[in-house]
């Protein structure tokens, strides 16, 4: 539907142009063609204004807790009704309806839920990872389940979360448990209240996880957690890197997986959210690998060859991954072949004599140590 108000900028905007044409005669004709370039100018403009507040619309429609009617899917079984339920009291139910009740209204922003009208003892979760911290951007996926002495017994939950690993999602930490990671000791389930407790308040104390800048260095309530070492072994692969690089490339895994197998309930949300922020991402990666984009020189880092080539590698695939999702992002293609399905290798520098980790001239060491040595050998000979 057209904006009243977007459209009546256009037509002022056309009518005052109309207004200048008639002042001079003489040049009618001039006129008029520039008056047909300024028309169809502003149609453009109005089509992209449409165009805005369509997406705006597309995402107030993304509601953060929603009750679904399609089939549920938990691991690699889909239930059509709730079989627990014809077996359990109407007290479950009841506080299950009031759980749903504290959701819709207490959700904080990055936290998204899908119920399940034919399936009520189980939900599933999204929660956005924060801005500024190892984690952002990325998106963190999770089963919740209701048993069938609820809420005498705390629900369990399920950490969903892929990683990519040679071209594959797999589950989180390589777990064989198809039902993902199982989750006990997080705050507000080891001291589960069947009175007091909430999922909000259990949601609420992960979405917290993944809202700390330094995890590594700060404790926190789910300090010693499942989840806490889920997230820090799926994140710490390779010992080789420091821990910030380490995180940064696993997390850059994690959006690939996301993005080639979404949660079924939560697929246009995962495709807005990276599209979204697609170029937020692939300028994140810029200090971590070396990628030529366009005239701009090649950017220099102060990782290693080895990891600068590997998250070359990873941009490469970032890149395809985004722009098959629909996002225009040509100005970052650079010399990378889209066409071709191979992965993008980091070019070998010109031969210098520079060490490719840290630039120190090897040269230069190499002759401290000479004359260390010379100096050792000439102390030795006159003390003997």
């Amino acid at each position: 539907m057209e904006n009243p108000q977007n459209q009546e900028m256009v037509e002022i905007r056309v009518d005052l142009e109309g207004g200048k044409n008639e002042l001079d005669k003489e040049e009618k004709n001039s006129t008029n063609i520039g008056r047909k370039g300024c028309q169809e100018e502003e149609v453009v403009i109005q089509i992209r204004v449409e165009q805005k507040e369509v997406e705006k619309v597309q995402r107030k429609e993304f509601k953060q807790f929603d009750v679904v009617k399609s089939t549920a899917q938990v691991g690699n079984k889909a239930f059509t009704s709730d079989h627990h339920l014809n077996q359990t009291s109407l007290d479950r139910h009841n506080r299950i309806m009031q759980e749903w009740k504290l959701l819709k209204k207490g959700l904080p922003d990055s936290i998204y839920v899908r119920v399940y009208q034919q399936r009520t003892d189980f939900l599933e979760a999204l929660i956005v990872g924060g801005a500024g911290t190892p984690y952002s951007d990325g998106l963190f996926y999770f089963h919740i389940i209701f048993p069938s002495n609820y809420p005498l017994a705390p629900p369990t939950l399920h950490f969903k979360t892929t990683f990519y690993c040679d071209g594959l999602g797999v589950d989180f930490l390589k777990y064989n448990d198809c039902e993902g990671i199982y989750i006990r000791d997080i705050k507000g389930l080891e001291n589960w209240n069947s009175k007091e407790s909430t999922i909000l308040e259990i949601l609420v104390s992960i979405q917290l996880s993944f809202h700390i800048e330094k995890p590594y260095f700060r404790n926190h309530n789910m300090n010693d957690s499942r989840l806490v070492e889920a997230i820090e072994k799926g994140y710490k692969f390779d010992e080789s890197y420091d821990f910030d690089e380490r995180v940064f490339k696993r997390k850059c895994q994690t959006i690939l997986a996301t993005l080639e197998k979404p949660p079924k309930v939560f697929e246009e949300f995962v495709a807005q959210h990276f599209r979204d922020r697609a170029e937020a991402i692939l300028i994140a990666c810029r200090p971590y690998c070396r990628v030529k984009y366009g005239d701009r020189p090649i950017y220099e880092t102060k990782y290693c060859r080895k990891y600068r080539d590997s998250m070359a590698n990873t941009y490469a695939k970032l890149l395809k991954a985004f722009i098959k999702n629909g996002s225009s992002l040509d100005d970052y293609v650079g010399d990378i072949n889209l066409e071709e399905d191979f992965d993008y290798v980091d070019p070998p520098p010109q031969t210098q004599w520079r060490c490719s980790c840290n630039g120190v001239p090897c040269a230069a060491l190499a002759l401290w140590l000479s004359i260390l040595m010379l100096v050792s050998f000439l102390i030795w000979l006159f003390t003997h």
